[in-house]
Parts: C-alpha cells; sequence; structure tokens
C-alpha cells in the first residue's frame, strides 16, 4: 500500500525556435493523454481499463523523466566547466590563453598548407571529429527513434480504422435489430389479420379452412424463428464489438503515450545533434572519413599540432573539468568571450528543453496519481480492485 500513501500525500536559430515552440509541443502532448471522457466509466470494467491506461501512462512520464536527468546532469556538466575556466586565475588563464594561441597559430599554418586540399572547413572537421563517436551512436538512436516513430504513427492510422469500423458495423447492427423487430411485427399483424380472414370464410361461408390455418402457423413461425436468430446473432455481434471496442481504446491509449514521449525524444535528438534525419548525419560522416583520409597525407604537419594539444589537455586536466578534450577543440571560445557566449547559449538551450521536458513528465506523473487519487474516492465500490492495480504497479516497479 506504498503508492495508496503517494495518491493522498501528488544549433543556432533553429535551436532558439524550438524552446519559442514549447507551448504548442505542449497542447499537442495534452491531446494525447488519457482522458476520462475516452472511457466509459459507468461500468466497472471501464473503470478498470481507466486505471491500468493511467498506470501505463505514469511509467511511460517516469520512465521518461528517468531519462532526461541523466542527459540533463550531463549538460548541466558542460555549463559548469564554462564556469570553471571563465573563474581561473589571471595566471592560470595566460598560460591557458597561450597554449590556445599556439593552436590557432598552427591550425593557420596547416590550413595554408598546400597539401591540405579537403573541402571540409577545419571548424566543422573538428566539430565531427570531437563527436564522431557519439553522431555514430546518433545515427543508430535516431534511425532506430525515426523507424519507431514510423511504425507508432501506422499503428495510430490503423487503431483509428479499426475504430471508425467498429462504429459502423455497429450502426449497422442496430439498423439491422430494429428491421427485425419491424418484420416480426408486421408478420406477427399479417398472421393476425390471416387468422381473422379464416375465422370469417369458415363462419359466414362454411369453408373448410384448416389448411389455411396450419399454412399459417407455418409461414409465421418460420419467419419468427428466422427473424429470431438473425435477431440473437446480431446481439451476440454488438456484444463482441462493445467489449472489442474497450478493448481498442486501452491500446489507442497506450500508442498515444508511447507516439507523445517518441516525438519528444526525436525532437530533443534533432536539437542535439543538430540535424532533422540520421540519413544527414550518415552523409556527415562519409564526407569527414573522405576528409580524414585526404588530412592523412600531411600528418607530419599535425604532429606540433598533437604536441599543443596534448600540452593544453595536460593543463586542463588540473582544473577538474567534466571533459576536458572538447575544449582542445572548442579553443577559439576560450580566445573569444562571444565564442563562449555562444556555446553556453546552446548548451543553456540544450538544458532548458530538457528541463520543460522533465516537468512536462513530471507533471503527467502528477496528474495520473492525482486522477487515480480521484478515482478511488468517487467509485469506493471499485477502491479494493484500483488499490489492487496499485499494488500490482508498485511491485512490478520496485523490481526494475
Amino acid at each position: 500500500m506504498g503508492l495508496f500513501k503517494k495518491l493522498f500525500g501528488f544549433r543556432g536559430k533553429k535551436e532558439y525556435e524550438e524552446v519559442e515552440a514549447e507551448s504548442e509541443e505542449l497542447k499537442e502532448s495534452e491531446a494525447y493523454q488519457v482522458r476520462r471522457e475516452d472511457f466509459d466509466l459507468s461500468s466497472s470494467e471501464g473503470r478498470e481499463t481507466y486505471v491500468r491506461s493511467l498506470l501505463d501512462q505514469l511509467q511511460d512520464a517516469k520512465s521518461n523523466v528517468k531519462s532526461l536527468s541523466s542527459e540533463y546532469q550531463s549538460v548541466t556538466s558542460y555549463l559548469c566547466d564554462i564556469e570553471e575556466l571563465d573563474a581561473l586565475p589571471k595566471d592560470e588563464r595566460s598560460q591557458l590563453i597561450a597554449c590556445c594561441k599556439n593552436l590557432q597559430n598552427l591550425e593557420t599554418s596547416r590550413n595554408s598548407n598546400p597539401i591540405h586540399k579537403g573541402a571540409m572547413s577545419d571548424e566543422q572537421f573538428h566539430e565531427i571529429e570531437a563527436n564522431e563517436l557519439e553522431l555514430e551512436e546518433g545515427i543508430v538512436k535516431l534511425r532506430e527513434t525515426e523507424d519507431y516513430q514510423s511504425l507508432i504513427h501506422h499503428d495510430l492510422k490503423r487503431l483509428d480504422a479499426e475504430h471508425q469500423a467498429f462504429h459502423v458495423r455497429r450502426r449497422e447492427l442496430a439498423g439491422l435489430m430494429m428491421n427485425l423487430k419491424t418484420v416480426a411485427k408486421v408478420c406477427l399483424g399479417a398472421m393476425g389479420i390471416l387468422i381473422f380472414a379464416l375465422v370469417l370464410f369458415q363462419i359466414y361461408l362454411k369453408m373448410d379452412v384448416r389448411l389455411g390455418y396450419i399454412m399459417a402457423i407455418l409461414i409465421t413461425a418460420t419467419v419468427l424463428t428466422i427473424v429470431f436468430v438473425r435477431f440473437k446473432d446480431a446481439d451476440q455481434e454488438l456484444d463482441r464489438i462493445n467489449r472489442n471496442m474497450d478493448k481498442l481504446i486501452l491500446l489507442q491509449n497506450r500508442v498515444k503515450i508511447r507516439y507523445v514521449n517518441n516525438t519528444n525524444l526525436l525532437d530533443y535528438y534533432y536539437l542535439k545533434y543538430g540535424y532533422d534525419s540520421s540519413r544527414k548525419i550518415e552523409k556527415l560522416l562519409e564526407d569527414y572519413r573522405r576528409e580524414k583520409e585526404l588530412r592523412a597525407e600531411y600528418a607530419r604537419v599535425m604532429e606540433d599540432l598533437d604536441y599543443y594539444q596534448k600540452d593544453m589537455l595536460r593543463l586542463l586536466r588540473k582544473y577538474n573539468l567534466f571533459d576536458p578534450t572538447i575544449w582542445i577543440y572548442q579553443y577559439e571560445a576560450i580566445l573569444n568571450p562571444k565564442e563562449m557566449v555562444e556555446i553556453r547559449h546552446k548548451y543553456n538551450v540544450r538544458r532548458q528543453t530538457l528541463r520543460k521536458q522533465i516537468e512536462n513528465g513530471e507533471r503527467l506523473s502528477d496528474t495520473s496519481m492525482e486522477e487515480i487519487r480521484r478515482m478511488v474516492l468517487e467509485y469506493k465500490e471499485d477502491s479494493a480492485k484500483i488499490l489492487s492495480l496499485l499494488d500490482e504497479y508498485e511491485e512490478k516497479n520496485s523490481a526494475l
């Protein structure tokens, strides 16, 4: 019952535009949240389905927050490195600037070397060089996430089509059952009229109408039997459709929750890697590897550069930075405060995006918990079942 206690206790301009569009993304996310109006809460089964959907939403939200929190801590560490560099004493900063200038002079010399005929700029090359493994990992993550997004989108379309088909079939069955009732009434009325006519023929015309009675009864019985069998089949099919629609609604809400989480994750990957598809990153890495082969031709020029990079790295490691290696490829930011502002702003944008997504996930968790609490209070007859579902959820998550 531990959970029961908790219930009652709650790259440039494009990056900036992503943050400004946050409210629109939030509205889209809310559109795919579990809502009461999507469920039939008049029945115990409907309420159980609703609570299970809330628990699925709660579990996915917490899992997403945990994943994003790790990335948030990493981005925060990079920002702390920037603060650490800005706060260096004057003499240590002078040493660091001297190393950066040595690197800058060597880069200038290398760029003027006729051996260097690559098409990629030094800034872009070193940026990819510093993040090659991360980009390779990003290709895998993006491809998996993009494929999963396509799959979820396809599933949503298919489930929506099934939902519409159920509605159409339910209307057809309701019309058929109404028509069958009408046929039964017409048949009984016709038999009554026929019997009445046969009685008149027998009394006033003295006719032998026994065969007429038998035929009337046989025809009426046959028609009513057919009507009854068709009506019973339609009623059973309608009952099956209603049960299947409850299952379909539960499945739709699970898929919608995953769609929102996957969309948020995909948007963050696009922001993090600076490209809006895995194919573009693959093309970038292919260009980088060709460039790398060209640059191998003047490896001797790189020897001095390597020496000063190591010298700078040795100096940076004294400051206990989270990732001192990255500053070897971002030394311009140490020499140019404007460059440092740009880098800081980039990390702030990434952290702000992560924070908003974490807050959205936490808000979704709180909303789900609050809604389950209301269900326990509003439907006391099902409170034991709801608490049992909560215990199952808590036991499952404590084992992970």
